[in-house]
């Protein structure tokens, strides 16, 4: 690495901490009770990309890289993922495929797990159009 690549380095480094060091401080110096109403705030407000559609009866075929397939019951859909009921326990960030019926594969990956139950979120949204034909199958199942 030549002297000027360095030099940019460095300074990039000390920026970074010069912006780490003043967030950890005005944290620090916050009241507790208004570091908690924000943390409340932003636990109860719910902000998604996609509107989410609860379904009942409707099956996805799910599997891990390098898996075996399962059809799991789907709890709720959306064009940007969905959860679903688990046979096998999956870990956070675990990478699967979720296949619909007349839809090409999605990949995606585990979100969240409780229990029984996790949340994946599809590599790409499912195009709008595609989506409501998709729900209208899922329904009408």
């Amino acid at each position: 690495m030549d002297c000027i690549e360095r030099r940019r380095m460095l300074r990039i480094a000390a920026r970074a901490r010069a912006n780490s060091v003043e967030s950890r401080a005005e944290y620090r110096s916050a009241p507790l009770a208004s570091i908690q109403q924000s943390v409340t705030y932003q636990a109860g407000k719910e902000q998604r990309r996609h509107d989410r559609r609860d379904l009942d009866q409707a099956e996805v075929c799910v599997r891990r890289i390098g898996g075996f397939n399962f059809s799991v019951r789907l709890r709720d859909v959306s064009a940007g993922g969905c959860g679903i009921e688990l046979v096998e326990p999956y870990d956070v960030s675990d990478q699967v495929i979720a296949r619909f019926k007349r839809l090409d594969p999605l990949g995606a990956r585990v979100c969240w797990t409780s229990r029984t139950v996790a949340g994946i979120e599809f590599h790409r949204a499912i195009h709008p159009a595609v989506f409501d034909n998709l729900l209208g199958r899922l329904i009408a199942a």
